[in-house]
């Protein structure tokens, strides 16, 4: 068994990102190499077994926590003024 295999499929794809020298950019909601947006099928091909449906839910998550961050700075700030 692979380390891989035993990662949840947001670890996986958070590593083969690692791994690639890629990111992904939460703001635009794409995958990036350098400068250069990635298809989604070059993602998918750098996490074995990765499904689109689970690429889709990885971004809806850090979409989600994007949103949560922004909030909380927001409350943050309010009370300082």
């Amino acid at each position: 068994m692979t380390g891989m295999e035993q990662m949840t499929p947001f670890q996986a794809i958070d590593k083969a990102l690692r791994d690639a020298g890629w990111r992904y950019d939460t703001g635009e909601e794409c995958f990036f190499d350098g400068a250069k947006r990635l298809p989604y099928r070059k993602v998918l091909a750098v996490v074995p077994g990765m499904t689109l449906d689970e690429l889709a839910s990885y971004q809806d998550d850090k979409y989600d926590r994007l949103a949560e961050l922004r909030t909380a700075k927001k409350k943050a700030a309010t009370k300082k003024g």
